[in-house]
């Protein structure tokens, strides 16, 4: 699904490791993920977690002569501070216990149906006007821009509205104040334009 896309297309760069149980005893290929520092996909889990996992969920790593190791069965390793685990599972609506919420965090990649809409009509105008969806990312893009900049000229304000002293003879809180004031007209008005 979307969560493994993404984990996938994540982790690529750092050579991550896809293993199902499927193949049968995963724990060695996850050790060799705890060893080398790459990051690890368990895909295809079931409402119930492999006992033989908890330690990688719990993060049980000790320190043996300074070195940082982890236990995953009967083997030890050395645990490598960059490596990340991951799960995904195919079940539409998973019910784990309780209790694994307190080891893992558990993201919920359903989509709702106006979500879906969006996507499908995003894909369908990339498909046949790939200028005019090319025009909308530049625009969403500009906007996180104008946002970001909105922000920092709020906070310049509050930062300069703090200070002792009477705002009014302030001649730097007057010349902010101005600026953030034509500023927001300009980012306003290339708002509109958008529109």
């Amino acid at each position: 699904g979307q969560a493994n896309a993404w984990v996938q297309a994540n982790g690529r760069e750092r050579n991550l490791m896809v293993v199902s149980p499927a193949e049968g005893d995963v724990s060695r290929s996850l050790l060799q993920a705890v060893r080398t520092g790459c990051p690890a996909l368990l895909e295809d889990v079931d409402e119930e977690i492999d006992p033989i996992l908890e330690p990688l969920l719990l993060r049980q790593v000790f320190r043996d002569g300074g070195v940082p190791r982890l236990t995953l069965g009967e083997t030890t390793v050395e645990y490598h501070d960059a490596f990340q685990f991951y799960m995904t599972t195919k079940l539409p609506r998973p019910h784990y216990p309780p209790e694994l919420s307190t080891k893992v965090c558990l993201i919920h990649f359903g989509i709702t149906p106006g979500g879906l809409q969006d996507q499908l009509l995003s894909q369908v105008v990339a498909f046949e006007e790939r200028e005019l969806e090319a025009k909308k990312q530049r625009y969403l893009v500009l906007g996180a821009q104008h946002n970001a900049r909105l922000k920092a000229l709020e906070d310049d304000i509050l930062s300069l509205l703090s200070t002792d002293g009477n705002l009014l003879e302030n001649e730097a809180v007057i010349n902010a104040l101005d600026h953030s004031k034509s500023a927001a007209n300009e980012i306003a008005a290339k708002q509109a334009d958008v529109r």
